[in-house]
């Protein structure tokens, strides 16, 4: 899953904790030439985007770190986001890194990633210091999976 929700200025990727997904990232953030990142590869999982069932379900996920300038983020879900605050070139660059992302993904044939099972996402977010918030939101789906010792 490639999360491309409110796109903003494109400084960085993140592989969402999938430790399978780092190498492919790497390889694609060295091709970027002119376009390439501000900020270094992360692999972190946190809750709240548009990623976060995908990952409750096992599916790999992707997203970027993408800033939304701060004089636009006011229009953030809102009545007034409209096509006239989108900037041509930001529009630009953001879909020509998406595009070239996701051929990338789809032409790699060494990487190993794959949907992970119940256990395996569980341990993901326990991993990430999330269970707790899960559990306190009413929203951890692994209660019958024991934690890994």
């Amino acid at each position: 899953m490639v999360n491309l929700d409110m796109v903003g200025e494109i400084t960085g990727v993140n592989a969402m904790g999938f430790d399978e997904l780092v190498s492919v990232l790497k390889s694609f953030s060295s091709r970027l030439g002119a376009l390439k990142f501000s900020r270094n590869l992360a692999n972190k999982t946190w809750l709240g985007g548009d990623h976060h069932p995908f990952i409750l379900e096992g599916i790999p996920a992707i997203t970027f770190y993408a800033p939304i300038p701060a004089e636009d983020v006011r229009y953030y879900h809102d009545a007034a986001d409209t096509l006239d605050k989108v900037k041509p070139t930001l529009l630009a660059k953001s879909s020509a890194i998406s595009a070239l992302l996701i051929h990338h993904l789809a032409n790699d044939t060494e990487s190993d990633y794959r949907r992970y099972s119940r256990e395996e996402t569980a341990t993901l977010f326990r991993k990430a210091g999330l269970e707790k918030r899960l559990i306190q939101d009413g929203n951890w789906p692994f209660a019958d999976i024991p934690p890994n010792e």
